[in-house]
């Protein structure tokens, strides 16, 4: 099984906060109440804020083409406005009475749910999590599929996505078309987080736990505690892998230490560098979803080759196992244990099955880091 995730969780406008920046409010166009949680954003790009409690927003100016914004958010018709000379502008968004029609429209489609359910299980994968997310905005999901069985997924507008096992309110901007063939799912995109407010301190407690759980294991906890040299401490075991040419088979190399990998900000490794993690075992649904059979060839139907069969790895059961393959001959990570160029870092096995319900802010990554510092 071999899954694709490419995330961008910096954007360029925390990096670039310097610059020219437009403001004002976004605004409910029946109460005239500011809107919270408006997804604001350029079009054709993935840069963009959210509005605050009180429907305020401010923007960085980028330079080019780029001068229309669009405004985003469930239970609204979206809005595109072209940037004008203002720091107060009020943008009203009217409320979208045709909503709850196109969904129930949608629902009653079998083809669009057949596939929808195929497009949410690849999106926000199997683990315990998944179980406690909702997609606020499943009609704006467009579907088809292609000759070969593939789904193509095209999304206009973020799909938002609340985690009621984290606690916080998801708003993912796909880059491109999202594809899913079988299990594999390939897209790129930008997650905003919004965090919930808890109910109670029991449902509060709850959501730390949780978080804390989610973080310790995944691909940000890693680069923190590897570049730190605490992946021992941490439960990590790193070596370096290859693939068998023949069946595409996993092969575990020579265990490696930070001097090996890392110097001057840079994370450089040939092939595969493989990462067991050993504080939590693997899932079952993860488990299940391999094969129990070592042999492979090609299936044939009536004397002719039809198509190959590789078989993947039986997975390790005393943790998580996951495979890392960098596009480039070195990764720059800076002094926050962040990766810049995540675009280039390909991620198979436990990583890459975790999928949206297992994201975290970056936010929680540093505040993890002041609290081992």
């Amino acid at each position: 099984m071999i899954r694709v995730l490419l995330l961008l969780f910096l954007l360029s406008s925390l990096q670039l906060s310097q610059a020219q920046s437009f403001g004002g409010t976004v605004i409910n166009q029946t109460t005239g109440e500011g809107v919270f949680g408006v997804s604001i954003y350029y079009k054709g790009t993935s840069i963009g804020t959210l509005s605050g409690h009180n429907g305020a927003f401010n923007m960085r100016r980028i330079p080019g083409d780029h001068a229309e914004v669009v405004l985003a958010k469930f239970g609204f018709k979206s809005k595109t406005f072209k940037i004008i000379e203002r720091e107060d502008l009020i943008v009203a968004l009217e409320p979208n009475e045709g909503l709850s029609a196109l969904y129930e429209a949608k629902a009653k489609d079998r083809k669009w749910q057949r596939l929808y359910k195929r497009f949410e299980k690849a999106i926000l994968g199997e683990s315990d999590n998944s179980k406690q997310v909702e997609v606020l905005n499943p009609e704006a999901v467009e579907l088809s599929k292609i000759k070969d069985g593939s789904i193509v997924a095209v999304m206009q507008e973020p799909l938002q996505i609340k985690n009621n096992a984290t606690g916080y309110q998801l708003y993912f901007f796909f880059g491109d078309n999202i594809t899913i063939d079988g299990q594999d799912a390939q897209y790129n995109g930008v997650p905003y987080f919004v965090e919930l407010e808890a109910q109670n301190d029991k449902e509060l407690m709850r959501w730390e736990e949780n978080r804390r759980l989610t973080y310790q294991g995944s691909l940000q906890h890693f680069i923190y505690a590897f570049i730190s040299n605490r992946h021992k401490e941490e439960g990590y075991e790193v070596s370096l892998a290859s693939r068998d040419p023949g069946s595409g088979k996993f092969i575990k190399g020579a265990d490696v230490s930070l001097a090996d990998l890392y110097t001057d900000g840079k994370l450089s490794f040939d092939n595969y560098l493989r990462v067991k993690y050993l504080k939590e075992k693997p899932h079952n649904n993860f488990i299940n979803s391999f094969t129990t059979t070592t042999r492979f060839g090609t299936r044939s139907r009536n004397g002719q080759v039809v198509e190959n069969l590789f078989m993947e790895n039986i997975p390790d059961r005393d943790g998580q196992v996951s495979y890392l393959f960098s596009r480039k001959s070195s990764l720059l990570i800076n002094d926050q244990a962040v990766l810049q160029n995540p675009e280039f870092l390909l991620e198979f096995g436990y990583w890459s099955w975790e999928r949206i319900s297992e994201l975290m802010p970056i936010e929680y990554h540093l505040e993890y880091i002041r609290g081992n510092q």
